[in-house]
């Protein structure tokens, strides 16, 4: 059993009734309720059926997530950044504490999870090291860190992406890319760690040009200079799921929008 695992789940204007707290019961778990322009302070801390509730005046899911990662405490090795939609298996910190024993020299583990509708997330049953490509599948319910990446590593989300900042998408990919740039190892293992559960997307409208825009940013801050030829491809290759949506030239158009857009302001 691994004793030394924070969970922290972001939500906004929440009550814990509405959570799926039974799952985490035994968990040194910490809820983060954002309730931007609600509160007199920044943070309010209340305890609630033993779980940590802060109360945030912030907004954006990347800012909740660093708010979470300013709590971490030292003595708490490992790191599970959730969101509200998902029940935890019961039998996961059993699952978790056998594939730490074999991993010593891994910084983040992704795990599977399972849909409402009974598919898996990931078709992969094999164990892999995961990249810069192939860490853009993963999302931030299937990732568990140990706490020296936020702590000594100094990692943080970038606040400009995300639900309910500037660009709506990418904070999870944008994450995952600074830790590898940072040499920290990331490594996948086709074990079922939860059920996540179907709620509307906060961020996801279709494939309109709103969605595109953003794409645009989020592969400037990623990729760099390579953030066009990317974008081209990215839209080449998902042509046939939004061709009923928009054309293959206004997606490369308005991808190409939100990189002039994030460099105008990066430079800011």
């Amino acid at each position: 059993m691994i004793k030394n695992l924070s969970i922290f789940i972001c939500t906004i204007n929440n009550e814990i009734e509405n959570l799926f707290i039974k799952s985490y019961s035994g968990y040194n778990l910490t809820i983060l309720n954002q309730r931007p322009k609600f509160l007199s302070k920044k943070s309010t801390l209340a305890t609630k059926k033993n779980i940590r509730w802060y109360d945030i005046d912030n907004k954006g899911l990347s800012a909740n997530r660093n708010f979470a990662i300013s709590l971490i405490d030292t003595n708490n090795e490992f790191v599970y950044l959730t969101d509200d939609d998902i029940i935890i298996d019961k039998n996961f910190n059993e699952k978790f504490s056998e594939v730490v024993k074999k991993n010593k020299d891994i910084d983040i583990f992704a795990f599977n999870v399972k849909k409402s509708n009974g598919e898996l997330k990931e078709n992969l049953n094999i164990i892999k090291n995961i990249g810069f490509l192939s860490s853009m599948k993963l999302s931030s319910v299937q990732l568990v860190f140990r706490s020296k990446v936020f702590i000594d590593g100094k990692i943080r989300y970038d606040e400009r992406f995300g639900t309910g900042a500037k660009y709506k998408m990418g904070e999870e990919n944008i994450l995952l890319f600074d830790l590898l740039r940072k040499k920290y190892k990331i490594k996948y293992f086709p074990i079922q760690i939860g059920t996540l559960m179907d709620n509307e997307s906060s961020w996801f409208n279709g494939f309109n040009d709103k969605y595109f825009f953003d794409r645009g940013a989020v592969f400037r801050r990623m990729f760099g200079h390579l953030a066009i030829p990317y974008s081209i491809a990215f839209c080449a290759r998902k042509y046939k799921i939004f061709k009923y949506e928009n054309t293959f030239f206004n997606s490369i158009l308005y991808c190409v929008k939100g990189i002039r857009d994030f460099d105008k302001n990066d430079k800011k």
